[in-house]
């Protein structure tokens, strides 16, 4: 990133609070927590952006952080820009839809979750006030990193005022299936995903994740997707997996760090255990608490040998209190604590510390350091810096993690006990796994886990991601530089009226016609025909229709003195002349193939067969995408199995159709040869579908080719939409 380029973090809270002695005198406090640690971090090894100005951000904040006079503030980190937000819209947008709606549903909790026009009302209004203050001060050049799912429309509506803007989005929860995720209001469902989509690359923690959101970004909003882009109304969007990390060398040296060493030993004091368990989360549902708890009242039920030697330490720090659900849980946490203590417990000894309050940094350092098992369960987590940390801090390589599988962390996490945080049984057996594992296999676990750590800390994360945005960027502006233009369209017109013998290579379906659900309903464009056939009346301009369909469809479609090549370069037809076959034919090769043609449209409902002269084409554009994406390569497997490497017969892997065809002729040597009979100086070839690329190989250098969407093409040049063909074409009348 060069010096021009001004780094903007937009989150919901801003990275410190206000505090006022009895004078007045503001101080600014750093808060805590995984985003601020993480954009904290950046800010101070300022090497990760090649960059050595302030962070600006942009997050809610009351009025009293604000003196004054003042628009903005200023640390010697960040120029915080305060978003301020009426207290009744606040609580319908954060407290309403924020945290009782998209919090539930992408944690798997759809019975916990509200679903009210009011809050969504306020959710759009929010984001719309984020969005108004960023986009009066993005200047060229500006970087804008949104942050979570606060946020989540942000990103289109800075797009749409600033279509060039290097946008990123980082999401930093759960990504639910599209099942729960189909739970939404379908508005609410499609408006979010559009706002989303607004971003140049979208983050997310796990591969899980960004192919959970692909799939309803193809489901709900139609989006020709791959395996990590998202074709966008013809921008290309990157989707892309950041497993987002720690400061490792800050936590790696509380261990020896004096004041976390004098805390350490005062807890040691005050615990009187063999063993010590530990836990920190916030209060929520999705930390898996209660579960926790009841695995480990299971695990003292099982093993009453270690009775009066262990004692889980468990903090849980304060969260949301005003919502109902929160108190609850805090209740019945708290009920089961003193159940369990007082089933088990003794004068001396009591199994459960339960504390509810924050850790100052020094105490977390010294509950992490001196905890023989870190057990950290929750029932559905995004990432889970915790685990990290705890691994980071443990520098005499003793001490084991129990984690759950549900974690991001634990993909990363691998010698950690990984477990289902509802199993009573195995969380118990994992207790006892870990209060008994010797210390060289504790140390070769820990050992692994901070080696990963260490490789991919907080500062290669934001490198990573930084560099994948860069990287978008460039294709994008590869591909923007071969979409045409004024300037370009008039070097055409200037090539065409200095030439004398002048050919025009058309594709239909997705070029003179939009691509519609059934083909036999298929009608060009409206006038196209009747343009073409001006065309084609002067005596030095020739106009060839290459495509797909059949003979007879072509006949009825297009005038006479029109060149016409059906399937895929199987026939050709020069005007005056009869319809002929460019190669020796002998269709026996369909009864082998066409059992499993049929095997593959009864499995596939909404998909049919077109049985043309020289090829057989199975169309599933009907069909659920996702569904009949995966039929269709199944479709193409068992063809390619069947038809053998030597055989004659090519798979086009089209559009959503697959066709079968004898290899002698494609779309690429009928261009060639109505080339060599019209001896061309001028040649203009538009088409959309792969293939079309065959056409644009086989041309000469001198081809003006044109590939309908913005794709990776061998075309010279590429335009937007299919309406645009027209325009094109009427350029040269």
């Amino acid at each position: 990133m060069n010096e021009e380029k001004r780094l903007i973090i937009v989150a919901y809270r801003i990275p410190f609070k206000a505090t006022f002695d009895e004078e007045g005198n503001r101080t600014l406090q750093q808060n805590s927590g995984g985003l601020v640690s993480a954009i904290l971090s950046l800010a101070e090894k300022e090497d990760a952006l090649n960059s050595n100005k302030k962070i600006h951000w942009f997050g809610y904040s009351t009025p009293d952080i604000l003196q004054e006079g003042e628009a903005q503030v200023e640390n010697d980190n960040f120029i915080v820009h305060p978003i301020l937000l009426d207290d009744a819209m606040n609580e319908s947008y954060y407290e309403g839809f924020c945290n009782s709606t998209i919090w539930p549903i992408s944690h798997y909790y759809p019975y916990l979750t509200t679903f009210k026009e009011e809050d969504y009302d306020a959710y759009v209004l929010a984001n719309k006030i984020f969005a108004d203050k960023i986009n009066a001060f993005i200047r060229p050049g500006d970087v804008v990193w949104v942050q979570d799912y606060q946020l989540m429309l942000l990103p289109a509506m800075i797009r749409e005022a600033h279509p060039e803007a290097s946008i990123g989005y980082f999401h930093h929860i759960p990504f639910p299936t599209f099942e729960i995720f189909r739970l939404l209001p379908r508005l609410w469902q499609a408006e979010l995903l559009k706002g989303l989509v607004g971003a140049d690359l979208i983050g997310f923690h796990t591969n899980d994740y960004s192919q959970y959101f692909l799939r309803s970004v193809q489901r709900i909003l139609g989006y020709d997707t791959s395996v990590r882009d998202i074709s966008v109304q013809n921008r290309m969007v990157r989707v892309d997996t950041f497993p987002i990390s720690i400061d490792y060398e800050k936590f790696r040296s509380l261990y020896d760090n004096v004041d976390v060493i004098e805390k350490r030993n005062e807890f040691l004091k005050d615990l009187h255990a063999e063993k010590n368990i530990f836990s920190v989360d916030r209060l929520d549902y999705s930390k898996g608490l209660i579960h926790r708890l009841n695995g480990f009242e299971y695990f003292l039920d099982e093993h009453p040998e270690w009775h009066g030697r262990v004692v889980f330490t468990m903090i849980v720090v304060p969260s949301r209190e005003t919502i109902l659900k929160y108190a609850e849980m805090k209740n019945e946490l708290e009920e089961a604590v003193g159940r369990i203590n007082g089933k088990y417990g003794t004068l001396g000894w009591r199994p459960v510390v339960y504390l509810y309050r924050s850790l100052s940094f020094d105490e977390l350092g010294a509950l992490y350091t001196l905890a023989d098992v870190a057990l950290i369960t929750p029932i559905r987590d995004g990432m889970n810096l915790v685990a990290k940390e705890f691994v980071a801090t443990r520098t005499d390589k003793k001490g084991v993690l129990i984690l759950s599988e549900m974690a991001g962390a634990s993909l990363e996490l691998s010698g950690a006990i990984l477990i289902n945080p509802t199993d009573q049984r195995t969380l118990s057996a994992a207790i006892i796994q870990a209060l008994t594992m010797d210390e060289q296999e504790q140390a070769q676990r820990m050992q692994m886990m901070q080696d990963r750590i260490r490789m991919y800390d907080i500062f290669k994360w934001t490198e990573d991601y930084m560099d994948q945005l860069d990287i978008i960027k460039t294709k994008q502006l590869k591909v923007e530089q071969k979409i045409i233009n004024k300037n370009v369209l008039d070097n055409f017109k200037q090539l065409f009226n200095e030439s004398n013998r002048r050919l025009f290579l058309l594709d239909y379906d997705g070029t003179l016609s939009p691509i519609i659900a059934d083909p036999s309903k298929s009608k060009p464009s409206v006038g196209i025909v009747d343009l073409l056939k001006k065309l084609s009346s002067d005596f030095n301009v020739n106009v060839a229709i290459i495509s797909g369909r059949d003979k007879q469809f072509l006949n009825y479609i297009f005038d006479p003195n029109t060149i016409l090549s059906a399937e895929h370069g199987a026939f050709l037809r020069i005007p005056g002349q009869e319809w002929e076959l460019q190669y020796e034919y002998d269709d026996q090769w369909k009864k082998s193939v066409l059992p499993i043609f049929q095997k593959f449209t009864d499995r596939c409902a909404g998909s049919f067969i077109e049985n043309k002269s020289t090829s057989l084409a199975w169309h599933y554009r009907n069909t659920e995408k996702e569904y009949a994406h995966i039929r269709s390569r199944e479709f193409i497997e068992e063809l390619e199995n069947k038809i053998g490497a030597k055989s004659n017969l090519t798979i086009i892997d089209g559009d959503k159709v697959v066709e079968m065809k004898p290899s002698d002729a494609d779309k690429g040597i009928a261009a060639k040869k109505i080339c060599d009979l019209y001896q061309p100086d001028f040649i203009l070839s538009i088409g959309d579908d792969r293939t079309d690329e065959d056409m644009f190989k086989a041309l000469p250098d001198n081809a003006l080719t044109i590939k309908v969407g913005v794709k990776n093409s061998y075309a010279k040049f590429s335009i937007k939409t299919q309406e645009e063909v027209m325009t094109i074409l009427q350029m040269f009348l």
